[in-house]
């Protein structure tokens, strides 16, 4: 659309951001850029035009574009949400009282002051941990150094252009995706909540900018077809490495099936609030075993540890699923004395329980017969404890 103006391209835009609008409503944040480049297409060429003062007349052209951008994404929000909305009727435009209900009850469930579980996770988080995240695990090292690369060969190019006062459109267009970008950066590192999830909003654009670097690489090597090679196999790897996951049987699968294998039939089991219970059902198996849930995401107070230390006293085995609470409260020790305490011991072999079995499956390229593993038990929580959690079973000595 930035190249040519026609009507189809407006309404087209409007339409996908209209629907990522219906699919999250962080989507919003790209509103901004989407409104900056319709305004940049309708006024160009910018110094040609205030040469002319013929600014002002294209006004009511750049209104009129906006308008059937705005238009066009309010109908596909409404097709793709109706239940954000109060009324069926599509010219009434409240918002649904229960949809604001929820978003600002979601909002209460982060930030420092906060006991929600699942919130712990973000307290005592850098300022960087979501860009950790997005380098790390999200475009992988390789994939970021050519992103980081591509901005940096833009920003260099667009100063150049300034400072020779010879503005073209293409490299305006980056212009203002840079300048978006940086303030997306800026304002996420900001949040208390930084999952990877938040920044799939930017991918596309770093893989614009790790296209230009990959471009401006092979443009001066003389065996293109070779390096093109080299590059393809780089960008791969951790791809690849992250598809091992799928491969292998899920951790939760394998520690049951040892469970079934080696616990006896009645044994007690410890699980934790807020996490998946093991064993899940598998066939082939009989075996029954008493499961009791430990509250360790309450507060540590007197009652929560009467009913830890009899459940402890009791079990035969205790099982960290996942790290989703040990993880997160032993980083928040002002708030979990007693339990980051607990977790300190259990985890060096100091409690009354000893670890007997450890289940892990991290990304790695050994499917492949490459003995290469990435231990990415650091990643955002969401990461890994959904698809390839790391399993502690622990037995009472």
């Amino acid at each position: 659309y930035f190249f040519e103006k026609k009507l189809i391209y407006p309404i087209l835009a409007g339409a996908f951001f209209g629907l990522a609008l219906a699919s999250k409503i962080t989507a919003i944040f790209i509103l901004p850029l989407n409104i900056s480049l319709l305004i940049l297409n309708n006024c160009w060429p910018i110094k040609k035009q205030l040469a002319k003062n013929k600014f002002r007349k294209n006004i009511k052209k750049i209104f009129a574009t906006i308008l059937i951008f705005l238009i066009s994404a309010y109908f596909f929000l409404r097709l793709a949400a109706p239940h954000m909305f109060e009324s069926a009727f599509i010219w009434q435009t409240s918002l649904n009282k229960d949809y604001l209900s929820d978003l600002k009850e979601l909002k209460t469930y982060s930030g420092n002051d906060v006991w929600f579980p699942p919130a712990i996770q973000w307290m005592n988080r850098s300022i960087f941990f979501g860009l950790e995240n997005l380098v790390f695990f999200g475009l992988g090292l390789i994939g970021s150094f050519l992103s980081i690369m591509g901005v940096g060969i833009l920003m260099k190019r667009i100063a150049l252009l300034f400072k020779k006062a010879k503005l073209q459109k293409t490299l305006l267009i980056f212009a203002l995706m840079l300048f978006w970008l940086f303030a997306f950066l800026i304002y996420y590192s900001q949040q208390s909540v930084q999952s990877i999830r938040y920044y799939l909003i930017i991918y596309p654009l770093l893989a614009i900018f790790a296209g230009i670097a990959s471009a401006n690489f092979l443009k001066k090597r003389k065996k293109k077809l070779l390096c093109t090679g080299i590059l393809i196999m780089a960008l791969s790897i951790w791809p690849l490495m992250f598809i091992s996951i799928y491969i292998k049987t899920h951790s939760r699968i394998q520690a049951s099936e040892w469970i079934y294998q080696n616990v006896p039939s009645g044994s007690i089991i410890l699980t934790e609030h807020w996490d998946d219970a093991l064993p899940v059902a598998l066939v082939n198996y009989q075996q029954q075993y008493e499961l009791y849930q430990l509250p360790v995401f309450a507060y540590d107070n007197e009652g929560k540890w009467l009913e830890m230390d009899e459940s402890l006293a009791k079990a035969d085995y205790y099982i960290l699923s996942s790290n989703r609470a040990w993880g997160s409260i032993m980083r928040v020790p002002e708030k979990y004395p007693q339990m980051s305490k607990f977790y300190q011991d259990l985890l060096s072999n100091q409690a009354n329980y000893q670890l007997v079995a450890e289940f892990n499956s991290y990304p790695s390229l050994e499917y492949l017969g490459i003995d290469i593993s990435f231990n990415d038990s650091f990643a955002d929580e969401a990461f890994t404890v959904y698809d390839h959690p790391q399993v502690l079973i622990f037995q009472k000595k």
